[in-house]
């Protein structure tokens, strides 16, 4: 009878991790569904590439005195803890790509999941925000 037992809990175990596996392997964020919107992770030589050339924003999401302390070139601060983070956001070109990043990417990763929600197209975050940047910043 022990044994019986023991391969029937084995056995729903098994069926348990692996719905839970399946699970992990097909989670996408609804928002990226239904917007169609691209949100990545970029790190910071692929970050620099990307913003050296073409048609885009880049948010720093640092506090004011962040940002005055040193930024990357041509970067608009939008604070993060703002109260109208959102509504400022929203305002940008959503169809232009957006790159962000704050000091070490955990304000700046919450903001690009806000910018999804929000419909931009693309969005890039500099992984490890600018305490990862090599490259001189504006003061």
């Amino acid at each position: 009878m022990k044994k019986i037992i023991l391969i029937l809990f084995s056995g729903l175990y098994l069926v348990s991790c692996q719905a839970q596996n399946q699970d992990e392997v097909n989670h996408e964020p609804q928002s990226q569904t239904q917007n169609k919107s691209k949100y990545s992770v970029l790190s910071q030589s692929e970050f620099e590439k990307a913003i050296s050339s073409g048609d885009k924003t880049i948010v720093d999401v640092r506090t004011p005195e962040e940002y005055n302390e040193g930024h990357i070139k041509n970067a608009r601060n939008i604070d993060y803890f703002d109260s109208d983070f959102q509504t400022k956001m929203a305002a940008l070109d959503k169809e232009k790509p957006i790159y962000i990043y704050c000091k070490s990417g955990n304000r700046s990763g919450k903001a690009g999941k806000i910018l999804v929600d929000l419909g931009f197209k693309e969005v890039y975050d500099l992984k490890g925000g600018a305490m990862s940047w090599s490259g001189a910043l504006i003061k």
